[in-house]
């Protein structure tokens, strides 16, 4: 994911941490000042404190895809 937002997001920042597509409705509405829901289960994260670096590290510990036969995971360290 690129992210450009001059004064908020600092140029040339690269990090491997995970970022959901469901995650951006969280984020993006944290950014303008709007509120989530509470009455209904929202499951993006607001990641906005990462992107502003004000985190080291995304909010987000691990992501699991499934679509009928294909299962992806991708967790920093599995325990299983």
């Amino acid at each position: 994911m690129i992210v450009r937002w001059p004064g908020k997001v600092a140029s040339g920042r690269v990090s491997d941490d995970i970022i959901h597509v469901t995650d951006l409705y969280s984020t993006l509405a944290s950014a303008g000042g709007g509120q989530i829901p509470t009455d209904r289960p929202i499951d993006g994260i607001d990641q906005l404190a990462w992107w502003t670096g004000l985190s080291e590290k995304s909010a987000r510990e691990g992501f699991l895809f499934y679509i009928k036969t294909v299962v992806s995971q991708r967790c920093p360290a599995w325990i299983s």
